[in-house]
């Protein structure tokens, strides 16, 4: 597995490649399977596996289509391995041979028979090699390919503890070679020409999924959980990775950025293994995919003779029945990859938090040793084609911006001391992160529901590994699992977050200290003598299930730790930047604390019925028009200058035209003859509540009773009222100038006092 399966970190915006990919990849195929003369050998490295070496291997014996050629390789360990994979092999009837030492490697080697093979049968050929010493997964493929133990055209490389479908290798041969009608402008001319292009791609990728847990405890089945959502998006992105289109460019060939470790096939000639890494399935895949293209030119008729046919509708043709005996066939022995859907097989993953731990940091710190294998110097960058160039600059940028985005928060919190403009910018984070998360459920469904056309339902609840196709899950399933996994997967992206700092942090000083050694500047080894005498240390890593020290924790936690304190730093001084930065504002502190205290208290209901106050006698209300139609209101009462709080100064004249259209700045809050009400259809034209204005409306949360005792007080609907308020902020106690009423502002006692003191400062 590799660490493109997720979007990085946070964020679906800072994934632009995850969108591109996810769109590709519902492209349709308009390629015809092409099955050729190629064997098909399987190399299965194991270490410490005896748990899962059983149902590996039967798993390989019991293909629809048998395999040519197996080769166990036991890369030492200090279980069983050896025994099990022994004792398998004799109980589905194979005889071992003698055994004998492998040349120039301190490994033994055994080939094991079947009855009928030796009286002239076809029988799957197995060897097994047992390694004395500890050797990593590179090497011993290396070995396997490099001494001809597999000497077929097709090599699978499968991992010990992966179980694959019985119709994984069936499917993946309908994709060895693919049959695509390519049309073309001839030069200087409207016309098109058509050609057939026989494609011989170079690495096949099968598509992966978690095995449940038996008998774990909680974490082996939430990691259970987080990895079925994880998986599920993979194969969609992995799937938009391999469309092409154009005949130039990056996208002309295929941008996988890594093939599923733990199963798939490569031609022969794109091996060795490169074994410098964390991560050799991804360095392979990206060395494969940067190598030239071979063209040649065939027929129809020679490409039968040479043991191709076309697959139609699932049954075999020549090429000759379908395209005319003499049609001229391009083959290109390519470089790009295939993501095959219904070849699947079943995977182990971590049963403890280390062991998760582990396998995440060795990923995310082979994702940089490999990006950095390739960007860090120009010569090595000029060697880049460009869809493997694509592939890997895209990857570093946008984990990069999404771990930036882990620092955008904090800082955002912190700015908000001091700047409001900061708001609608943590509104805007918050979207994001809503959009994120509603983008990743998404994927998940889409690719759940993928998985769910090549039998994914049987496995997913603890069943034998189905043969693809045969279980359909209906669509309410698929939905019921996405929500089902939503929050584990959201948990592995914020692990995944920690550890790829906590790889970076381990990697990259090595790489410095590093740079321009031999291992960076020897080619890999071309056969089996020039492996030998390679001399670099091999590296192992323990199969998922098993237990880990608490040390395995030790790196990452301290990460968490300092990322935690860097979190607080940074809101800490951005708070404090940003107070400095505006200062406090004196005028404002001088009105709210050395001016007459206004008590919120005091203010908790409005006084309609002991306070009557008037500018003139016979005043009339101004028959403004307001938006929507116009107002006619009542005389005025008799002039009375007593209110609730003592006797007070007239209000002050009302500008030419009023502040308001509804209500004039003339009057305060008081007790009045009749009703005052809104005629006519103007009401109707008040704009109706948007859902903005139903959110902004929360702000009026603490005074939603008084506002409705003001609607029934003015024979108001209470809609209608918010709706003027909306349309007008006629409340605001800024433009009505002294009323000491609640307004809209900030219900508190500080906002009241600053607001009544404003409103009478002549200044």
């Amino acid at each position: 597995m590799g660490p493109d399966e997720l979007p990085p970190f946070f964020g679906m915006l800072a994934s632009p490649t995850v969108l591109l990919n996810t769109a590709l990849s519902f492209l349709p195929d308009r390629s015809l399977a092409v099955r050729g003369p190629d064997s098909l050998a399987v190399v299965s490295p194991m270490f410490n596996e005896e748990a899962g070496a059983a149902k590996a291997l039967t798993s390989l014996l019991a293909q629809v289509e048998p395999l040519d050629e197996i080769v166990i390789s036991i890369n030492g360990g200090t279980d069983d391995t050896a025994g099990e994979v022994r004792r398998t092999l004799s109980a589905h009837g194979y005889e071992g041979g003698s055994s004998e030492r492998l040349p120039a490697f301190a490994a033994n080697v055994q080939r094991w028979q079947a009855p009928d093979e030796r009286a002239g049968g076809v029988r799957t050929r197995i060897v097994v090699i047992d390694h004395h010493e500890p050797i990593s997964k590179a090497d011993s493929v290396n070995i396997a390919v490099l001494s001809k133990l597999a000497t077929a055209r097709r090599v699978l490389v499968v991992d010990g503890d992966t179980v694959l479908d019985a119709g994984f290798v069936s499917h993946i041969k309908d994709n060895f070679y693919r049959l695509s009608v390519v049309t073309e402008r001839v030069p200087g001319s409207r016309r098109v020409s058509k050609r057939y292009v026989v494609e011989d791609h170079a690495l096949q990728s099968g598509s992966v999924r978690s095995q449940r847990p038996r008998g774990a405890g909680r974490i082996a089945h939430l990691v259970w959980l987080a990895r079925t959502g994880e998986y599920a998006v993979s194969s969609l992105l992995r799937s938009g990775q391999t469309k092409r289109f154009g005949n130039s460019g990056p996208f002309a060939r295929s941008r996988l950025f890594t093939v599923v470790g733990c199963g798939f096939v490569a031609r022969r000639d794109t091996f060795p293994m490169p074994g410098d890494t964390r991560t050799e399935d991804h360095d392979f895949t990206l060395m494969a995919q940067n190598r030239d293209e071979v063209f040649s030119q065939s027929s129809a008729s020679a490409l039968d003779e040479r043991g191709f046919r076309l697959v139609i509708e699932g049954r075999e043709t020549t090429f000759s029945t379908h395209l005319g005996h003499d049609t001229e066939v391009t083959v290109r022995t390519g470089a790009s990859a295939r993501f095959v859907d219904a070849s699947v097989m079943y995977t182990e993953d971590p049963q403890h938090p280390g062991g998760l731990v582990r396998q995440l940091e060795r990923w995310n710190g082979g994702a940089v040793e490999n990006a950095h294998k390739r960007l860090a110097r120009a010569r090595d960058r000029g060697r880049l084609r460009p869809n493997v160039h694509f592939a890997v600059t895209t990857a570093v940028l946008e984990n990069a911006l999404g771990l930036s985005l882990v620092l955008v928060l904090p800082a955002l919190l912190g700015l908000r001391h001091g700047f409001e403009w900061t708001d609608q910018l943590l509104t805007g984070l918050g979207a994001w992160l809503a959009l994120d998360l509603a983008g990743c459920t998404a994927l998940t469904v889409l690719g759940l529901r993928r998985a769910a056309r090549w039998g994914d339902g049987r496995a997913a609840t603890g069943g034998s590994a189905p043969s693809a196709g045969t279980t359909p899950v209906p669509l309410w399933a698929t939905l019921a699992r996405a929500l089902l996994v939503a929050l584990p997967l959201q948990l592995l992206r914020l692990v995944n977050a920690v550890s790829y700092v906590a790889a970076a942090t381990r990697t990259l000083p090595a790489l410095g200290r590093a740079r321009g050694s031999a291992l960076e500047t020897t080619p890999p080894p071309t056969d089996a003598a020039s492996l030998a005498s390679a001399k670099r240390p091999s590296v192992t890593w323990e199969r998922p299930a098993a237990a880990v020290t608490p040390a395995a924790y030790a790196r990452t936690a301290g990460t968490a730790l300092v990322l935690a304190l860097v979190v607080m730093t940074v809101f800490s001084s951005t708070a404090l930047v940003a107070s400095s930065a505006v200062g406090p504002n004196r005028v404002a502190w001088r009105l709210t604390y050395d001016s007459q205290r206004v008590d919120m208290q005091a203010h908790t209901r409005l006084p309609v019925v002991d306070t009557v106050t008037v500018a003139s006698p016979s005043a009339t209300l101004p028959a403004a028009a307001p938006v929507g139609g116009p107002v006619t209101a009542r005389p005025a009462p008799p002039p009375a200058v007593r209110t609730a709080a003592g006797p007070r100064e007239p209000a002050p004249a009302e500008p030419a035209g009023g502040l308001s259209p509804y209500c004039s700045a003339r009057l305060v809050p008081g007790a009045w003859a009749g009703d005052r009400e809104l005629h006519g259809a103007g009401s109707e034209n008040y704009q109706p509540l948007s859902p903005w204005g139903i959110l902004v409306l929360a702000r009026l949360v603490p005074l939603l009773s008084h506002l409705e005792e003001a609607a029934g007080a003015y024979g108001l609907d209470a809609d209608l009222l918010l709706r003027v308020i909306l349309n007008e902020s006629y409340l605001d106690p800024l433009a009505v100038g002294p009323t000491d009423d609640l307004g809209l502002a900030q219900v508190t006692s500080n906002a009241l006092t600053l607001l009544r003191t404003v409103a009478l400062d002549s200044r």
